[in-house]
């Protein structure tokens, strides 16, 4: 059994709608050139008059301004706790009791495991 849309027969079936390609819309006025050539007093800028597309730069250009990149703590308590924490390699970990495997020169060879080049062997590494 054929799949609907498909037959060996070349016929045309208007019930069975076949999907089909559809180009891109490249261009966003749908006018034709030559009413811009006809009018040049035209003061649209595709959907929008210069008048309104300088108001909505404008707009964005104060926002953009105005913008403050500067770190700014909101919540002290929340800094005050996230100071007090254990971290390892600038994340957070659990303050466990310290085994015989895991002691700060070892934290601190991982770190610097993480942040080298994966070339470098542990070898080199005690060298340092």
């Amino acid at each position: 059994m054929e799949s609907p849309g498909f037959s060996s027969e070349s016929s045309y079936d208007p019930e069975i709608v076949m999907p089909i390609a559809i180009k891109p819309v490249t261009h966003f006025l749908l006018v034709p050139a030559s009413q811009f050539i006809m009018n040049p007093d035209n003061t649209y800028l595709g959907s929008l008059t210069k008048s309104e597309r300088a108001s909505k730069v404008k707009r964005y250009l104060d926002k953009k301004h105005s913008r403050v990149y500067d770190k700014k703590v909101r919540y002290q308590s929340r800094k005050e706790s996230a100071d007090k924490r254990v971290r390892v390699c600038g994340r957070f970990v659990k303050q466990e009791v310290p085994s015989r495997s895991s002691t700060e020169d070892e934290i601190s060879m991982a770190c610097f495991k993480i942040d080298s080049d994966p070339a470098v062997d542990e070898n080199s590494m005690a060298a340092l």
